[in-house]
């Protein structure tokens, strides 16, 4: 295993002498234990954005943040990433999170291993500034279900509620 302390540094500049963006490789790959292995700055020296990497595959597993992570001028969040091997994948949440500058959800996109998948509700989900949903869209293992599909899918959820329930004597 590596140590950080063995990894190359490189630091890229504006024209005008700020820093642009810092990459951390190890045998040429980008890769980072400790932290992001690229995080790139706006002119102002904000932190632009942050991508996690090991042996030159965004992942992240160690912490409760994404892999990849962009941030307005401001400092709060524009989008967050999460990824596996290379993968946009999470287990326990949208994969995919975009946020407005006032810090409401915009959409939501959940992937395992690669592909739009989830289980338990929609998909893709985009929200109207209010919070509502604006459009959602159903897809198991990479694949877009139909109406049918869908509906079957919502009866079954709704029967696991039910049972759930009953099991729990809240029924």
């Amino acid at each position: 295993m590596s140590t950080d302390s063995q990894l190359e540094h490189k630091i890229s500049r504006r024209s005008c002498g700020s820093i642009e963006s810092e990459c951390w490789y190890l045998d040429g790959k980008r890769h980072r234990l400790d932290g992001p292995a690229i995080v790139w700055y706006y002119e102002d020296g904000s932190i632009e954005s942050e991508c996690w990497y090991l042996d030159d595959k965004c992942h992240r597993i160690d912490g409760p943040a994404a892999a990849e992570v962009h941030y307005y001028e401001d400092g709060s969040i524009e989008a967050e990433y999460w990824y596996l091997d290379d993968k946009c994948h999470r287990i326990d949440g949208p994969a995919i999170v975009r946020y407005s500058k006032d810090g409401s959800i915009e959409s939501e996109v959940w992937y395992l291993d690669g592909k739009r998948h989830r289980l338990d509700g929609p998909a893709i989900v985009h929200y109207y500034e209010d919070g509502s949903i604006k459009s959602e869209y159903w897809y198991l293992d990479g694949e877009e279900l139909t109406e049918e599909q869908i509906e079957d899918i919502k009866i079954k959820l709704e029967i696991e509620k039910l049972t759930e329930l009953m099991l729990v004597g809240e029924l």
